[in-house]
């Protein structure tokens, strides 16, 4: 009997997808039709709850729960009875008898009204030209865990590379980077002991650049003038924002499919 997964609000399919394409039942269900092909519920997730699943990964909408937003309801310009309405959801996710769940959402009121997340985590650290800090609730699954050799930089720096983070070259066995096809003392990485460099240390992995003067801040592509969250007002603005980042998707399922 193949596993099942039910991802809960999502109509991207990019989670879902992920697990259907390793061998599980997976499911997405969402009040949005599907945006690609593949097995989902058009309508309430409560709908589903009660059916067996071994796995829940859940995007509760993030309108009346993140922090961004929550200014809205603190001036008076928002029903406060709608944040409440949208923490009973998150625990009726939470308490749903589903075995292994994972709950993900911007900083913001589950936080405060919860429980402190598990971990808080980065598109750029999974492969993503993005950053976006986003907080994942698990119960009964493991941290998700990154590669810090495979973030993507911000605009103008690069990662900083130590001679332990290359290959060993298979002709004389000393470091050897492969991004250059050379050994790490002829290629043109930044190293932890270069001089002339600015260092810039972001959730424990290092930036440099040589540029002078330096970057003021550290951008990612969807936080450039043509980036995600610089989307201009659209009907279908809030849908582009809120789709999980490939690479995120597809960590999910190549750490969390083989559990037992």
């Amino acid at each position: 009997m193949k596993p099942r997964i039910l991802v809960a609000c999502e109509y991207s399919g990019r989670v879902r997808d992920e697990f259907a394409a390793r061998g599980w039942d997976a499911w997405s269900c969402d009040f949005e039709e599907s945006d690609t092909v593949g097995q989902h519920y058009h309508g309430d997730v409560r709908d589903l709850l009660t059916q067996r699943w071994d796995m829940m990964i859940a995007f509760p909408p993030c309108t009346y729960l993140c922090s961004s937003g929550m200014h809205w309801t603190t001036r008076g310009l928002r029903d406060p009875k709608l944040t409440e309405e949208a923490l009973e959801f998150v625990h009726l996710l939470l308490n749903s008898g589903i075995p292994r769940i994972a709950i993900e959402n911007p900083v913001g009121a589950i936080n405060t009204r919860i429980c402190k997340p598990s971990q808080m985590i980065q598109p750029w650290q999974f492969g993503d030209d993005a950053s976006k800090r986003t907080c994942l609730w698990l119960k009964n699954l493991p941290l998700l865990q990154f590669d810090p050799n495979h973030c993507v930089p911000p605009r103008g720096y690069e990662l900083v590379r130590s001679a332990y983070d290359m290959l060993e070259c298979e002709g004389c066995g000393e470091p050897y980077c492969p991004e250059h096809e050379d050994h790490y003392e002829n290629c043109p990485c930044i190293g932890p002991d270069e001089e002339h460099v600015i260092i810039r240390v972001v959730d424990g992995v290092r930036f440099a650049t040589r540029l002078s003067p330096a970057p003021a801040k550290l951008l990612w592509a969807n936080q450039t003038p043509s980036g995600q969250n610089k989307l201009g007002p659209s009907p279908t603005r809030w849908k582009e924002r809120s789709k999980t980042y490939p690479g995120i998707a597809r960590a999910m399922a190549d750490q969390w499919s083989s559990i037992e």
